[in-house]
């Protein structure tokens, strides 16, 4: 017997959901043979998750420990059980795989509130598959991303439900929306999310308020143990990139970065590790590609803002991509590189958008493309996905595969710098710092630290030329100008040393350690020997 139409959309609708995390599951079955890669190894040693006796501190601890700016305890402490419990590298990457598993499934069955079998299942594929997705999946600081995703879409399902809001699915909802900001910080986009959702559907309009409310309390909830934990909202600090960088500048850059960024989320794209762009293409912009972006741009706004009026899956996935991409897109302020990790969460946004315009494409007279055409996506881009997984199987992979990509741009380089200074290749890390500081001249960080491994091979003529190019890119970097003092003054030259003080005084008066060498050198004749502590201007330590 023939099945009828609804029959076959009923059987598709119930196996979707499988369908989605299968396929999440198998693209990235590599990651169980990876090992710790970049920021992993990091984030494991906070001293929180060293023993069962130090895990509860985990949910009062930063996420970078030494520098306390960022706060995600769901994460750290689901991290640190893994830790405490001795699991094998390969169970914890298998929990980031089924988490990845779980919300591609969480987002066919939320599709489905507002799409056909077809459309969701489509939906749940590019969150399965994509390459995008590999960082996090392959990962352990991916994890953050995950349970961020799991939390807000579990959100999104609850209030898109029959159910009218009761308070115990009040409550739950403003638990999902505390976890979601708990894993990340673009958890704190969950009202939002929350309300867009419930207006989406027609029920649940009149509640919509009600749901957002119960969303922000759990937010507000985690903002205010966020202060209480690091003394401020806090918040990563911006790439070296775009910290100097003129808010024009870097608007016209991160624009640029756009069609990049929506190739990703939407194609079986190679994704970005983390991308900067040549200093070159930062002052001099493609108009071509300045003008793509700003079309994208002004596409997915204007679909984002129709949601208000007339929402839709497609309006609803514009308001995820957005909300959540806006953070972390240097359009609103200075903050990172672009990276396939933060864009787990706008991806879930661009699945639903692909969804619909599949289920549109299905009612039509092309609807026997749809098929093909998701064959042709969804096969190179388990291929890529699985290839990208192993990737991250440690940090030499990772930075290599960097270097391979992009080689005009500096991270590569100077990440593949710190990697031979902490292994003790000194002369090989000096070799690097020289290259990435060719294509970025102007990162104080960076300089000080090639010129501190600089004088550990005893070459003082290059660690001289970047200390005063760092203190040249910001007069205030206190190493630097220390480390230069130390150099100078050891060399005889008093009347430099003296002057690389006041100048440093003059920029940073409250800096007491250049005003106590200062008071030093002037109660001391100038042909004393450099007491102790002038000497210590030329030790070198580890940033």
């Amino acid at each position: 017997m023939i099945e009828a139409p609804s029959e076959r959309a009923n059987a598709l609708a119930r196996r979707a959901p499988l369908l989605a995390a299968t396929a999440a599951l198998v693209a990235h079955l590599p990651a169980l043979g990876n090992r710790y890669a970049l920021d992993d190894a990091a984030i494991l040693a906070n001293p929180a998750i060293a023993s069962w006796r130090s895990l509860p501190g985990a949910l009062a601890a930063p996420w970078w420990y030494d520098t306390r700016r960022l706060y995600r305890p769901l994460t750290l402490l689901t991290l640190g059980a893994d830790h405490v419990m001795r699991a094998p590298t390969w169970a914890s990457h298998g929990v980031n795989v089924l988490l990845h598993a779980l919300v591609a499934a969480l987002v066919v069955r939320l599709s489905m509130r507002f799409l056909p079998a077809v459309g969701a299942l489509v939906a749940g594929l590019s969150v399965a598959l994509l390459p995008v997705h590999a960082e996090a999946a392959a990962t352990i600081v991916g994890r953050a991303e995950l349970l961020c995703a799991l939390a807000t879409t579990a959100a999104m399902l609850v209030v898109t439900r029959d159910a009218t809001p009761t308070p115990r699915l009040r409550l739950a909802v403003a638990l999902l929306a505390a976890a979601a900001l708990a894993a990340k910080e673009s958890g704190a986009a969950a009202p939002l999310l929350v309300f867009a959702a419930a207006s989406a559907i027609p029920r649940q309009r009149p509640h919509a308020r009600a749901w957002a409310t119960s969303a922000l309390l759990g937010t507000v909830a985690l903002l205010a143990a966020r202060v209480a934990v690091l003394g401020t909202l806090a918040g990563d600090q911006p790439h070296p990139f775009f910290r100097g960088m003129p808010s024009l500048e870097r608007i016209g850059v991160a624009v640029m970065l756009l069609p990049r960024t929506a190739a990703m989320l939407f194609l079986p794209a190679p994704p970005a590790i983390e991308e900067v762009p040549s200093l070159a293409s930062a002052l001099h912009p493609d108009p071509l590609a300045l003008l793509l972006g700003a079309t994208l741009l002004a596409v997915a706004l204007s679909l984002a803002l129709r949601h208000v009026r007339r929402p839709s899956a497609i309006t609803l996935g514009a308001v995820i991509l957005v909300a959540t991409i806006a953070p972390t897109s240097n359009l609103l302020f200075a903050e990172g590189a672009l990276t396939a990790r933060t864009l787990y969460a706008p991806s879930i946004g661009a699945a639903m958008m692909a969804g619909a315009l599949a289920a549109a494409l299905a009612r039509t007279r092309w609807r026997v493309a749809v098929p093909w055409v998701l064959a042709a996506v969804c096969v190179p881009a388990a291929a890529l996905s699985w290839r990208e997984t192993g990737v991250w199987r440690d940090t030499p992979s990772v930075l290599a595969t960097m270097v391979e990509r992009r080689p005009d741009s500096y991270r590569g380089h100077e990440l593949l710098a710190y990697a031979a200074r902490d292994a003790g290749r000194l002369d090989e890390s000096v070799r690097r710092f020289g290259r990435a500081i060719a294509l970025f001249p102007g990162d104080a960080e960076l300089l000080t630290d090639a010129a501190t491994v600089a004088l550990r091979v005893h070459d003082t003529t290059t660690a001289t030329r970047w200390l005063a190019r760092a203190i040249e890119a910001s007069p205030r970097a206190a190493r630097a100008r220390t480390r230069l003092y130390g150099i100078v003054l050891a060399r005889g030259d008093t009347a430099r040393a003296r002057l690389l003080l006041e100048e440093g005084l003059r920029h940073d008066p409250e800096q007491r350690s250049w005003s106590a060498l200062l008071a030093s050198r002037v109660a001391a004749p100038d042909g004393d020997r450099p007491s102790a502590d002038a000497r210590a201007g030329t030790r070198t330590r580890t940033p």
